[in-house]
């Protein structure tokens, strides 16, 4: 453990165990061991609760006062970001993308504010929605979507969106396959034989998709959002969702699975309540698969050879003709 941050631990540490002159407990009660004999009152547990909240107030002043101390950093300052209208776009402050799926922002989500340290080049990045564009970060001479900033001081930022004239609405991303029980089909990337979703841009051009969300609950239509990193899909091109639970394993793998018996799937729009495509299919038999008999096209069938990645009107596979006198050499 870093010295510096090990020190700072012992200067709060007696906020967590001072307790034991205080309710009379030998020393050695702070360990877990004699813990479990322990029966705490009401008024011990109150008070234990309470040094762990200061506890965790100081934690961060000490853990950014270490850092500045490792480092040779500067002083602390506030930035304060803000959107001109939530529904057109949002902002990015090095990784963090502040939106409604940020963890902890408040229901409006703008104004947003950090603290970060004097002196850091910062990048920032103005993300707009489909139908929207950046137009400018108010009150500044940055003009580009995607900066960087220096702050010496308490600061604020403004993205202004505005609607796109040039902006042409693209036919919707279809919901164009499906499999339930997937035990020797097609494996991810880490061998796994995983159910999967594959959705499918019936446009020429290519379409983002980050924002959207896929979800498996009629009343959860936000269940996985689909970022924060930019996805999008090639024109006339696919791309594949694995339905394990394990979002560690990447972006393109969702929060949910995919039940054998059927249920209800949808792909919805980035305000979290426009369902844009979305099906309901029923017992699955193994190793088939359920999609559209022609890409982007009803009706749906079940398919014997499943075609992940690849079109419907194909087997997933390409076929090569071999010449039966073709030879290679050496052939152990």
């Amino acid at each position: 453990m870093n010295t510096k941050l090990t020190e700072s631990i012992n200067e709060i540490n007696p906020l967590m165990v001072d307790h034991v002159n205080r309710f009379g407990y030998p020393s050695t009660s702070t360990l877990l061991a004699d813990r479990l004999l322990e029966t705490p009152s009401l008024d011990q547990w109150n008070y234990l609760v309470s040094r762990f909240v200061k506890f965790m107030d100081r934690r961060n002043r000490f853990v950014r006062r270490d850092m500045k101390l490792e480092w040779g950093l500067a002083d602390t300052f506030n930035i304060t970001f803000d959107v001109n209208d939530v529904s057109m776009g949002y902002v990015q402050i090095n990784s963090l993308h502040i939106n409604s799926e940020l963890e902890g922002v408040s229901p409006s989500v703008y104004p947003w504010t950090g603290m970060y340290f004097e002196g850091l080049k910062l990048p920032l990045v103005a993300h707009p929605y489909p139908g929207y564009r950046f137009k400018e970060w108010a009150g500044t001479l940055m003009k580009d979507t995607d900066t960087s900033i220096i702050i010496i001081s308490d600061t604020g930022f403004l993205a202004v969106f505005e609607i796109d004239p040039t902006f042409v609405q693209p036919l919707p991303i279809k919901i164009n396959e499906l499999q339930a029980r997937n035990s020797s089909t097609v494996f991810d990337e880490f061998f796994e034989y995983d159910d999967w979703i594959e959705l499918f841009n019936p446009n020429a051009d290519e379409v983002h998709i980050t924002g959207y969300y896929l979800t498996d609950d009629r009343d959860d239509l936000k269940k996985y959002w689909i970022g924060p990193s930019k996805v999008s899909i090639p024109g006339n091109d696919w791309l594949v969702f694995w339905a394990d639970g394990q979002t560690e394993q990447g972006l393109n793998h969702l929060n949910f699975g995919l039940s054998k018996e059927g249920e209800f799937i949808a792909l919805v729009a980035p305000d979290g309540q426009t369902i844009i495509d979305s099906i309901s299919f029923g017992p699955q038999l193994e190793d088939h698969s359920f999609g559209r008999l022609a890409d982007g096209m009803s009706p749906w069938v079940e398919f014997a050879e499943p075609t992940p990645f690849y079109s419907n009107l194909s087997t997933g596979m390409e076929e090569n003709d071999m010449n039966e006198g073709f030879k290679v050499f050496p052939n152990p």
